[in-house]
């Protein structure tokens, strides 16, 4: 089965993505380009870049021990995009990389 947590939307952090969402229990995150008002929305995985550069499978990454993250999607005041690893209680702010 598949559980979504999500979607986040911010005009801040996200230039060509529309919002974006993650598989609550495997922390693999998507998006979509698509506006999100209709049904059968095209949706993509999302490649994860941490900000050392190095690249992530999913949001579990961000686990010790790759345990279950759940993450809940927000915006910080600012408008940015934002996730909490629950499991962790730590927050992260999510930028849309080019290229």
């Amino acid at each position: 089965g598949v559980a979504i947590s999500g979607p986040v939307t911010s005009s801040t952090s996200l230039q060509t993505i529309t919002a974006l969402f993650s598989d609550l229990s495997s922390s693999i995150m998507y998006a979509t380009t698509d506006p999100i008002d209709g049904t059968a929305v095209p949706v993509s995985k999302v490649n994860l870049t941490a900000t050392d550069g190095s690249a992530l499978d999913s949001l579990r990454d961000l686990v010790p021990g790759n345990g279950r993250a759940d993450p809940r999607f927000f915006r910080f005041p600012d408008g940015t995009a934002g996730v909490l690893i629950e499991s962790t209680g730590a927050f992260y702010k999510l930028t849309e990389l080019s290229g």
